[in-house]
């Protein structure tokens, strides 16, 4: 089997950061359209996001170098508060014409947060599920909402505002900061999908105070004063990851890998106003996948 082919095989589906190196104007949370955009991020009861993560890997296997491998996810999340609940729907292509389809609940049952998921490829054409927390866990809502707009407003470093941005004949203020290390780690860890996760939160959380200045950049729409979209590139955080071993072994037969891009674009919408939904019948027979 070619490099490449085996290569699919081994990925994993993280995220990634871009170091901005432009300057900017200083600006707070507590400054007019980004305060009252933080607030209604803060106060929304639901949301939905529309998401697309494009990366690129190159391999290498038996000292051969694979082509770069193309990978294209494309999600679509819904949020809800309360109670906490989340879906995601996405759909997964790369540059080699493979592509698969994935459901995923998250909600409480009986005090635990489970997750039930869909893949339509094999070996996996069937539901599944997984406990992911207790209820009553401080970091529960981390667990259960992936990209969660909060993790990019409402901190303590400051925001610096860009050039404005238009889009579709629509302006609006772009702002730049720089990342946690809290938030790469929730990052990293909500782009997993399925059972895929990283369960080393403090050995994660070194390298990521290990990482150069990783920032990301927001967009505001300055007549709903929302935030309307984040992009953020994690390259570096997923090559870290990869050269460590207690995160990330490689496949039989590879002697290296490297992410070439990861470019996450996030564009949120719908606050208050998501559309509500229920886990479907047949996923209440789904099989119990053990925590690994």
């Amino acid at each position: 089997m070619k490099p490449y082919k085996l290569m699919l095989a081994g990925s994993l589906l993280f995220l990634f950061p871009v170091i901005f190196t432009g300057c900017g104007t200083p600006a707070s949370p507590n400054d007019s359209v980004l305060e009252i955009a933080s607030k209604k991020v803060s106060e929304a009861k639901n949301i939905e996001a529309d998401a697309v993560y494009e990366t690129g890997v190159v391999s290498e296997v038996n000292g051969e170098k694979s082509p770069e491998l193309l990978m294209t996810l494309n999600m679509h999340f819904t949020m809800f508060d309360n109670p906490v609940k989340s879906k995601i729907s996405s759909t997964l292509s790369s540059s080699l014409g493979t592509s698969s389809n994935l459901q995923e609940y998250t909600l409480e049952q009986n005090g635990i947060f489970v997750k039930f998921f869909y893949m339509d490829t094999a070996p996996q054409n069937h539901w599944e599920k997984q406990s992911v927390c207790k209820a009553d866990d401080k970091s529960a809502k981390d667990k259960v909402q992936k990209l969660d707009p909060k993790i990019f407003m409402n901190h303590d470093y400051p925001y610096e505002r860009q050039k404005d941005a238009e889009e579709d004949g629509k302006t609006y203020q772009v702002y730049t900061c720089s990342m946690t290390s809290e938030m790469i780690v929730k990052l990293v860890k909500g782009t997993a999908l399925g059972t895929q996760s990283i369960t080393n939160d403090e050995l994660l959380t070194e390298i990521a105070d290990s990482a150069d200045d990783m920032g990301f950049s927001l967009w505001i729409d300055p007549e709903k004063e929302e935030l309307y979209r984040v992009k953020v590139s994690l390259k570096e955080i997923n090559n870290k990851i990869l050269e460590n071993p207690k995160l990330e072994k490689l496949p039989e037969g590879f002697s290296g890998r490297e992410y070439t891009k990861a470019d996450l674009d996030i564009r949120y919408r719908n606050y208050n106003k998501a559309e509500d939904f229920t886990l479907p019948e047949e996923a209440l027979k789904a099989k119990e996948i053990p925590i690994s």
